[in-house]
């Protein structure tokens, strides 16, 4: 990898970017054409990642995926997303991203978290769980520093900077805070945003 990146510059980046694509081809379960991924950055048993065509990744992200013996780690990044700087992604059961999704920089989205039913054994050696599944709709936006934890998020949802969405969210929302709740959604009737009491 490090001999692919950092070949002399008189090969043009267009081709160093291709020869980056080829290599990656062969750590992926399956990249599509178009997409780029931008280093620095960190990942962990690609073998369980997708991506689709013209997927866009940001600098410093880090996507780990794991297989326990519950589950099969599968995740999966849809055509046309853009994941922003510092987006850390982890999976161990399933983490379906859509087509058009865009993440702002610092947001974590997860399917499990630290196991602590245990008080004899530290938090760090009790391995991880899941409580289900993780999605986010086509064409939604996430902000800065989002947090999105084994839950579903709608298609065309926009979910405020620094939210913790911890519940599902429905199709065309907009939801804010920590734990996220959903504040306007949109009117197919009015075509406009209204509020929600």
């Amino acid at each position: 990898m490090k001999d692919i990146l950092n070949l002399p510059y008189i090969i043009s980046a267009k081709y160093r970017l291709i020869l980056t694509q080829i290599w990656y081809k062969h750590f992926f379960k399956s990249i599509g054409k178009h997409s780029r991924i931008l280093k620095p950055l960190r990942l962990v048993n690609t073998r369980y990642i997708t991506l689709g065509n013209n997927v866009y990744i940001d600098k410093y992200v880090y996507m780990v995926t794991d297989s326990t013996p519950c589950y099969t780690a599968n995740l999966v990044i849809g055509d046309g997303t853009k994941i922003g700087n510092y987006n850390h992604i982890a999976c161990v059961n399933e983490v379906i991203i859509g087509k058009n999704v865009l993440t702002a920089d610092w947001v974590y989205i997860s399917d499990n978290y630290h196991a602590y039913n245990d008080i004899e054994i530290p938090i760090k050696n009790q391995g991880v769980a899941s409580k289900g599944k993780t999605s986010i709709g086509d064409n939604s936006w996430l902000g800065d520093k989002v947090s999105v934890i084994s839950c579903s998020i709608g298609r065309n949802c926009i979910i405020g900077a620094n939210s913790v969405v911890l519940h599902d969210i429905d199709d065309f929302c907009i939801a804010v805070g920590s734990p996220a709740k959903v504040v306007k959604k949109y009117n197919h009737s009015t075509k406009m945003w209204e509020k929600v009491k």
